[in-house]
């Protein structure tokens, strides 16, 4: 469907008769419709009066009337001739002339009836008012007006007839044809009636009222459509079987809005509307009609027009919530070009015939090369040829001669110029710019044409088919044009590249054209992505808020999007003119001085748009003749400045292309167009958008190898002309949302609830109801050619008074920058001062060149020689993003993710700890049997750091702990001197403020500058302290503080932290305590400088003063109304500020402050005020501190406690210092187990033993041996507070003379009582807390000179550190690593000996010596309770420990539980060898040793399954004989229990073991059932076994309630662990996968005693029990997967089923959150078994026996289950894969129902993971309805949207079995 344009109309419109006579296609038809109207009538009508009418016509019409045409025989003739006995004429005379009725006898008899009875009813009127002759006189006269009106509506009714029988007509209506299809005589009466009261004086006055029934004398009245609609609702009200123009389009648009009958039934009844069945019926027609033609496109050609086909999705309903009864279609338009002659020819034969023609001129036919050549030429093609990229400088003078004329008159003095001082004049933003001054060539207007939509889904490769196909048979195969252009956005271009390359002969000549208004939405994406955290979206914030700036960044807003960027372009090209004018010496040169005054000759506002295009061309000739901007490039390319080079690739690479692009499109440039997408393709490729790079390659290698002809054209028709108003062409593809996706959008649509039928009626209606949508819209003025979306709304005064008010800001902020300095060495994030690496800025810089290469590469492999397959996905490229900044590494380019702060040391702990500790005991074996030298041998640490001192997570760290312990000692012993109110008057009292903690205060405005936050604290938080002190001090750490901590995990990691060039006008980051933390420094300096500005001095209370110190080394006074004052005695350089604190109390003593309160929250400023506080000078010290979880102050005062030390204990207050060091701080690790509370009571009980500790400085080595001491003794405390050992062992660490004997006597005592873990709870060797107290002595000398302005810090290398590969890291030990001692060497076979077996034979060799005498190995043992207690306590202990490292892997847990198992107690008992001594031990001749002999697997295998079935029969035997005696008893329930305790994994492990793939977040079953992360102790065993072997069999140990285990129960457990090796798949991990060899040798079916009678367990009674109870369907699920897993392990032939059955489903129920009571459960299987329980008298005894073995069987199936009882479904994979691959509900519920029979009935969940399950049930369910599932958009099979490791055989594979 096509709407014809009126463009040249002018509002109100110029309205004569020609309009309405496009109802009609001929004049002579336009008779007869007013001729027949007329005669219905009853009237008789001359020809003569037909003759008149006919010349009325002709005339209005502007067709020549000759006197052949319109005699009145002639006329009779063609009416007899097309209307034949419809008419009769009649003749009286000659003089009277022929008349003409209808050959009706019926109408004038009804009419003469009719006559007659209305002159029978006047006649009685008349009588009735008689007796008043002026009414009478009245009612004539308004009787005759109403006859003539009556009259003219009735000549008119021909054209509503008309339009009902063509209702097309409509689609073509248009203001004029509106306003003239109402009768003239109507609309003058209501025209007049309307009038105001002057208006209608002067119609009177004037005589005006005679031109009434000839004149139309309101065509250009403002009323014009309202008089018009009143019109035509006056003929509807008269005969409402015709509807008119205005009743039809409103009800059109009514029913897009809003689909209502119900409205449209009320708008009707009022006489504005036509019904909604009328509505409905019209559309109905019109998609009739659209189904009856052959060709959807046939009337959309226009003769000598060269078309192009516009194609896009049109989305409804989409909004929905879950996108449900949406619809999606593909419009199209064709676009018509007038500038394009294109002529009705057949091409194929005109080609034939050309071809012909030149083979026989020049006889190539005799050449097969140039007959190929031929060949080639004549269908239009080219050889593809390397790529080159278009270029084109066109627009470079331009946008230089925009941005220096916006330069020098800009508005608000943003710049300090001296070109030129003229008043500004106002200039508006880049677009209204250039339609303003760029000279433009008036173009002919293109005319867009509707097409019908195709029903189908618009991203299908289906639907693109038959788009070019459709396309190619009314273009191409009907002659219309030998070329054609289908423009489409980037999907349905992939799809339609596809479809052309799968059939290249029958579309080569069809060209697909990647739409530009998407290309330049996707290219803005781009630009805000590299942007992003550049600072630029707080420069934009300053503009926009909200949700309107995120759909700028995002593209939601194209048009706010591209404002932005013409905003940002003019910025910094503004800023970048003014660096070059204000740095050269080209201002002053004379070749400027003419540009001078050819700028200052601007046109002043008010001036004609063609004086401003006359001066802007000679600026622009002017500017090429002075060379200004050859200069300008000059100097740009020749600066090196980092910040310099980033803006200019923002400026010249990201922002210039796009604004090129939208000028060409703008201007219809062509070749501009092409240049531009040359220069953004290379970027779409450097940032990964590869579906853009993709097709900007295909595109342009497309326009390379295409034809003249194609060129030309497009040349003319890329860009839509659609108003004569310069500058204002718009893209192809924007040039259909504005027409019909536009009009076609709104609430009254359809929705995918609809019925097929319905649906394909809409659909083919589409475009005729748009087109009315258009009419009306032009009829009521809303769209025009004078106002349409277009126009230059930068034009206007306020829009330009908005973008000269945003530029300003933009600019203002941009300008403190300094961007463009040459000089700079860094590049900052705008508004926060980051320091951006740059690493980063180089690698964004260079994405240009790289994505050139990558394109270059892309067309030559692929699209030229052809080397790589076309579809072969695109390798992603390396990229550095600005928001890398915080988490990048410089130099390393591997990866910009954000890296955990464990090193590779703190990834193997756990498995470094197994391997420690089996060294260990393997050691004390060989020392025992060699008599080696013990505490020589555990001198060693045994791991790169020792693990008492080391941070768990980084070896490269101290270890950590809580420093406020010392505190809450301290308040034990003087509680006294801890308040929570000030102990001390307040009254000429100074207040030091730890600067750190003032800090952490957070800003409460939001983008809060570092001014700002001066302020806040200014005001909120000194000045109210200020109300209670005199003086105030703020001390802030230095720069180097965090350096000197960087060794505790708080402050150190493997990332550099980001550096900060802040500035005082800059924005405090989002994250602001992140920040701080890592700038403290950098912002405490910044505040201070803001401080010391005269207007925040003032600001200061009178009398009052207030002194800031650090970070620098200076510190100032400030008082009100007094300049800034530095005070010399309060310069320092210490690094903390604790200490310069003190130093400040100092001098505050001299300063006559007899009182101090200081503010701090330090443990170390605490201890150093009661460690020095006497020293000071002052009367009175307290400290402030805050306590972050309780929320209150507490008063510490120190100088009491510092009293109470000397009087009470008689120590030195300052030895706190040195134990605060020796404990652990900042600086020095603490010591693992051991806290400073212990630490501090262990000295002051016997503080007298280490009085050396407090002399470091003077005798370093005596202290060192004190503290050495003082350790040892808090080892030998916390040994015999939890009954760490027997009492022998105790007096062994106290008789400890060093910490290496220490290390010896505990690693010992572990290795007896079979402890899990050695080396975790030794203490550090004598070499490693050596270290420790060097490092301790560093941080007391610090303290000690705490009164010292200038301290001498001690160097940190050979004091705890040392330098390595130029880093400087922590010292731990001297000593290797391990022992070097050669007794420990071995032979090579034992050591390539078998894991298992070693550990067996350390456990027995251990057991042996037990019975020994030898004390060094004896030790004696507790009661059995107390061998339980210390299991609790180790279990604890280990609980806390995994806690911490919740972080590790699951292979690193596995290790860890597979040493416990090892450790609990020992397998077999081995017996030495025969050949080898007995008096020595296996470690002495190895002579020959059976584990030391190499067999081969086989060997060992064949072996192993020989004893396996020895052992498996005896075994299976004794279970039978045990669950014969009573199945239901609970003993026999705590054997299964017991057995699968042996057979499965500990809980913990399981989670990490048993997914094959990672969990969905989003599956529907999320519930697990975790025990918590620090449980407490309790006097049960782990109830899981430890992990797997390498054969992936669980390790089978013995209960550790027993010391010793008999030769019988051993051989039980290696049975047990016999039958059940051969179940488990070999792998080394366990998961609930299991190959077919190992599904075939299940525990069920290798079941010796098969009873004949058991029954074989189903799911029905599961099924049947969720009915009963009434659970979901997730329960179910969960629980018949969990039988599965349940008899994986266990023959079925020893539960019954419906216990376990039972079980199952309660468990489920529990995980599931839906749970039933055990009691419910057990009566539903009471009904189950109803008929074997014969007696029903003890129904309640059998429930109750039910409920205790359902509670007995769970324990079973969780021990079974490892505690991992999270189940993932298929059916979420599901739905996401079909919603994704656009399938139909019915094949979901197909592979829904396949998937649920799959995992109940089968063994597929034992067998497969959840993802390849639900590709299976889609696949297999594809292949039941025959459907066909399209590949991936990247030509990967669809299952690859799921797993890339999936593959069709696999599945295929699958559904055969």
């Amino acid at each position: 469907m096509r709407r014809e344009s009126s463009p040249d109309m002018v509002f109100p419109p110029s309205l004569d008769d020609g309009p309405r006579t496009r109802l009609y296609n001929d004049p002579f038809d336009e008779l007869g419709g007013w001729l027949f109207e007329m005669l219905r009538t009853g009237v008789l009508i001359s020809m003569t009066e037909v003759q008149n009418k006919y010349m009325c016509i002709l005339r209005r019409r502007n067709q020549p009337s000759t006197e052949a045409i319109v005699r009145t025989t002639a006329i009779r003739a063609r009416l007899v001739t097309i209307y034949g006995n419809e008419l009769h004429f009649t003749t009286l005379n000659k003089y009277s002339g022929t008349y003409v009725a209808l050959n009706n006898l019926s109408v004038y008899t009804r009419l003469a009836l009719s006559i007659s009875l209305n002159n029978n009813e006047s006649i009685k009127t008349f009588e009735k008012e008689q007796d008043n002759p002026s009414t009478k006189t009245k009612c004539e006269s308004l009787f005759d007006t109403l006859k003539l009106l009556r009259q003219s509506i009735n000549e008119h009714y021909h054209y509503f007839k008309k339009l009902k029988e063509n209702p097309d007509i409509l689609a073509n209506f248009n203001s004029g044809l509106f306003w003239d299809c109402a009768p003239l005589l109507l609309k003058n009466f209501i025209g007049s009636l309307t009038l105001s009261e002057r208006r209608f004086e002067e119609l009177q006055n004037n005589y005006n009222y005679y031109d009434l029934l000839e004149k139309d004398m309101f065509k250009t009245s403002s009323k014009w459509l309202k008089i018009s609609s009143i019109s035509y609702d006056i003929i509807s009200c008269k005969n409402d079987s015709y509807v008119t123009p205005k009743h039809y389009l409103l009800a059109n648009e009514l029913f897009r809005h809003e689909r209502s009958s119900q409205l449209l039934t009320i708008t009707n009844r009022y006489g504005h509307t036509c019904g909604y069945k009328t509505i409905v019926r019209l559309h109905h027609e019109a998609a009739e009609r659209v189904k009856m033609s052959s060709i959807p496109l046939a009337s959309v050609k226009q003769q000598h027009m060269f078309a192009i086909k516009v194609a896009d999705n049109f989305d409804l309903n989409k909004e929905s919530l879950h996108g449900e009864n949406s619809i999606h279609i593909l419009n199209q338009i064709i676009v018509h070009n007038p500038e394009n002659d294109e002529l009705l020819t057949n091409v194929h034969q005109c080609l034939a015939e050309m071809k012909d023609i030149v083979a026989e001129s020049v006889e190539l036919h005799l050449m097969p090369e140039a007959h190929a050549a031929l060949n080639t030429v004549s269908l239009g093609l080219t050889t593809p040829c390397k790529y080159q990229p278009y270029t084109d400088d066109s627009f470079n003078i331009v946008l230089f001669a925009y941005t220096l004329t916006k330069y020098v008159y800009d508005n608000n003095n943003n710049f300090n110029k001296s070109f030129y001082d003229k008043s500004p004049v106002h200039l508006p933003l880049l677009s209204g710019f250039f339609a303003t001054y760029l000279p433009f060539n008036k173009r002919p207007l293109h005319s867009v044409t509707f097409c019908t939509p195709i029903n189908d889904d618009p991203s299908s490769l289906s639907t693109a088919e038959t788009c070019l196909r459709t396309t190619k048979d009314v273009f191409l195969d009907s002659g219309y044009q030998n070329e054609v252009v289908v423009v489409v956005d980037e999907k349905i271009y992939r799809n339609c590249i596809k479809a052309k390359r799968n059939n290249s002969v029958e579309y080569e000549r069809i060209t697909i054209y990647p739409g530009d208004f998407h290309l330049m939405k996707n290219f803005m994406i781009v630009v805000w992505d590299v942007l992003d955290s550049s600072g630029i979206e707080d420069v934009l914030g300053c503009l926009y808020k909200g949700a309107s700036l995120r759909s700028i960044f995002n593209v939601h807003h194209f048009n706010k999007s591209l404002r932005c960027c013409k905003l940002l372009y003019t910025a910094l090209s503004i800023l970048l003119i003014d660096s070059f004018l204000t740095t050269t010496i080209i201002t002053s040169s004379d070749l400027t001085e003419k540009l001078k005054v050819t700028i200052s000759k601007i046109p002043s506002d008010y001036a004609k748009d063609y004086l401003k295009k006359e001066w802007f061309r000679s600026l622009l000739n002017d500017i090429d003749v002075v060379k200004l901007s050859s200069a300008f490039t000059a100097w740009v390319d020749g600066q090196q400045s980092v910040s310099f080079n980033f803006w200019c690739f923002v400026l010249y690479h990201l922002l210039q292309p796009l604004i090129t692009l939208y000028m060409s499109i703008r201007t219809s440039n062509f070749d501009a167009r092409n240049a531009s997408l040359s220069r953004i393709a290379p970027l779409f490729f450097s940032n990964n958008h590869r579906n853009y790079a993709r097709l900007c390659a295909q595109h342009l290698m497309d326009l390379r190898s295409s034809t003249s002809y194609l060129l030309q054209r497009l040349s003319n028709a890329f860009a839509v002309n659609r108003t004569h108003r310069p500058f204002s062409c718009i893209a192809l593809d924007q040039t259909i949302e504005c027409t019909i996706n536009k009009f076609g959008k709104g609430h009254g649509g359809i929705s995918g609830r609809f019925n097929p039928d319905l649906i394909d009626t809409w659909n083919n209606s589409f475009a005729f109801r748009a087109l009315l949508t258009t009419a009306t819209h032009e009829i009521c003025q809303l769209e025009t050619s004078h106002n349409s979306i277009d126009s230059h709304a930068e034009c206007t005064p306020q829009r330009q008074a908005a973008d000269d008010e945003d530029l300003t800001i933009i600019i203002s902020k941009l300008k403190q920058e300094k961007l463009f300095v040459s000089d700079s060495l860094n590049c900052r994030k705008l508004l926060s001062g980051k320091i951006i690496h740059n690493d980063i800025i180089n690698n964004i810089c260079s994405s240009f060149e790289q994505g050139v290469q990558a394109l270059t590469a892309y067309i030559d492999e692929r699209l030229v020689n052809q080397t790589v397959a076309i579809d072969k996905p695109l390798k992603a490229m390396f990229r550095l993003k600005l928001r890398d900044t915080d988490t990048y590494v410089p130099g390393d380019l591997s990866t910009v993710k954000k890296r955990r702060t464990t090193t590779s040391n703190s990834k193997d702990l756990n498995k470094t700890l197994k391997k420690v500790d089996e060294d260990i005991r393997r050691m004390i074996i060989i020392a025992k049997d060699r008599h080696l030298h013990l505490p020589t041998l555990f001198a060693h640490e045994f791991t790169a750091a020792p693990l008492s001192l080391c941070d768990n997570q980084n070896f490269e760290l101290m270890n950590q702990q809580k420093k406020s312990a010392a505190i809450e000692y301290l308040k034990e012993q003087f509680p006294s001197s801890f308040s929570i109110s000030c102990p001390i008057t307040t009254y000429k009292c100074a207040l030091v403020i730890d600067g750190g903690s003032l800090l952490e205060s957070k800003p409460t405005l939001r983008n809060c500058t570092v001014r700002d936050y001066a302020v806040q604290l200014l005001k909120t938080i000194i000045n109210r302290y200020f109300q209670h002190y005199e003086r105030i001090d703020i001390v802030f750490d230095s720069s180097e503080s965090k350096n000197v901590k960087a060794y505790i995990k708080r402050h150190g990691n493997d990332i550099e932290a980001n550096n900060y060039d802040l500035q005082i006008d800059d924005k405090l980051e989002t994250s602001y305590h992140h920040f701080v933390h890592n700038n403290r420094a950098i912002l405490a300096d910044r505040v201070r400088e803001c401080w010391c500005e005269p207007a925040l001095v003032e600001l200061l209370p009178e009398n009052k003063i207030l002194v800031a110190a650090g970070p620098t080394e200076t510190a100032f006074i400030l008082k009100k109304n007094s300049q800034p004052v530095r005070d010399y005695l309060l310069e320092s350089n210490h690094i903390e500020a604790d200490t310069r604190m003190l130093l400040h109390a100092k001098v505050l003593a001299i300063d006559e402050y007899k009182n101090v309160v200081i503010q701090a929250s330090d443990t170390d400023v605490v201890l150093l005020s009661i460690g020095y506080g006497s020293v000071t000078g002052l009367e009175s010290l307290v400290v402030k501190s805050f306590n972050t979880t309780t929320k209150t102050d507490t008063y510490i005062y120190s100088t009491r406690i510092a009293k109470e030390l000397k009087q009470k204990f008689n120590i030195n207050p300052s030895v706190l210092l040195s134990l605060h060091a020796l404990s652990g701080c900042d600086t020095t690790s603490f010591v693992k187990n051991i806290t400073k509370v212990k630490f501090f009571r262990t000295f002051f009980t016997n503080h007298h033993r280490y009085s050396d500790i407090n002399n470091f400085s003077s005798s370093p080595l005596a202290a060192t041996a004190a503290a050495e001491q003082l350790l040892i003794a808090c080892y030998s405390n916390v040994r015999s507070s939890v009954a760490f050992a027997s009492s022998q062992s105790l007096q062994r660490f106290d008789i400890c003379s060093s910490l290496d004997e220490l290390r010896m006597s505990m690693a010992i005592t572990a290795f007896k009582q079979h402890r899990i873990n050695i080396v975790l709870n030794l203490p550090p060797t004598t070499n490693a807390f050596y270290q420790h107290c060097l490092r301790a002595s560093r941080q007391i000398d610090i303290w000690q000179q705490t009164f010292e302005q200038y301290m001498v810090i001690p160097p940190m290398n050979s004091n705890g550190y040392t330098i390595i590969n130029d880093r400087m890291k922590i010292q731990w030990t001297l000593l290797p690593i391990m022992p070097t001692e050669l007794g420990l060497l071995t032979c090579e076979q034992c050591q390539n000996r078998d894991s298992n077996y070693t550990t067996q034979l350390l456990h027995s060799v251990n057991l042996i010596d037990e019975e020994s005498e030898d004390d060094d190995f004896n030790s004696t043992r507790d009661d059995y309770d107390a061998s339980i207690q210390v299991e609790e306590e180790e279990e604890a202990f280990l609980d806390n420990i995994q806690c911490v490292e919740d972080d590790e892997s699951d292979f690193e847990k596995d290790d860890i539980y597979e040493q416990i198992c090892f450790d609990r107690e020992p397998l077999i008992e081995l017996k030495t060898n025969d050949s080898c001594p007995k008096k020595n031990s296996f470690v002495g001749q190895h002579l020959d040793h059976s584990y030391c002999k190499s067999i081969t697997e086989d060997e060992d295998e064949e072996d192993y399954c020989k004893q396996s079935k020895y052992m498996s029969d005896n075994v299976n035997g004794e279970r039978q004989r045990q669950f014969s005696v009573d199945k239901y008893s609970s003993k026999s329930i705590h054997a299964s229990l017991t057995m699968v305790k042996r057979a499965h994994p500990d809980p913990q492990d399981s989670i990490f073991k048993l997914p094959l793939t990672p969990i969905d977040s989003s599956q529907l079953t999320t519930s697990t059932v975790t025990s918590k992360p620090c449980p407490k102790p309790r006097r049960t065993t782990r109830k899981a076994a430890p992990p797997v072997n390498d054969e992936n069999v669980p390790i089978i140990t013995s209960t550790p309630k027993r010391r010793t285990v008999s030769t019988r129960h051993r051989y039980k457990i290696e049975s047990s662990l016999m039958t059940t090796k051969n179940i488990f798949p070999e792998k080394s991990r366990f998961i609930w996968r299991f190959s077919c060899k190992k599904l075939n040798q299940l525990p069920s079916c290798i079941y010796k005693n098969l009873n004949d009678n058991q029954q074989q367990m189903t799911n029905e009674d599961e099924l049947q029990q969720r009915q009963e109870l009434a659970l979901q369907f997730t329960c179910i699920f969960s629980a018949v997967v969990y039988m599965h897993r349940f008899l994986m392990i266990h023959p079925c032939q020893e539960f019954k089923q419906e216990i376990i059955g039972a079980c199952c489903l309660f468990l489920s129920c529990k995980v599931n959150e839906c749970p039933r009571a055990v009691l419910d459960v057990s009566e539903q299987v009471f009904k189950l078994n109803k008929d074997q329980n014969e007696q029903m008298k003890t129904k309640e005894k059998i429930i109750q026996t039910y409920c205790e073995n359902i509670v007995e069987y769970e324990n079973v199936l969780l021990s079974t289950l490892g505690f991992c009882v999270t189940v993932e479904q298929p059916y979420m994979q599901i739905a996401k894969t079909t919603q994704a691959l656009s399938l139909s509900r019915e094949l979901n519920d197909i592979a829904y129902n396949l998937a649920t029979k799959s995992i109940f009935l089968t063994l597929f969940s034992m067998k497969y993971s959840t993802n390849l399950i639900a590709c299976f049930s889609i696949y297999l369910a594809a292949s039941m309805s025959d459907i066909t599932i399209q590949d991936n958009p990247n030509g990967s099979e669809w299952f690859h949207l799921v797993n890339e490791e999936i593959t069709e055989q696999r599945l295929m594979g699958m559904s055969i079995a």
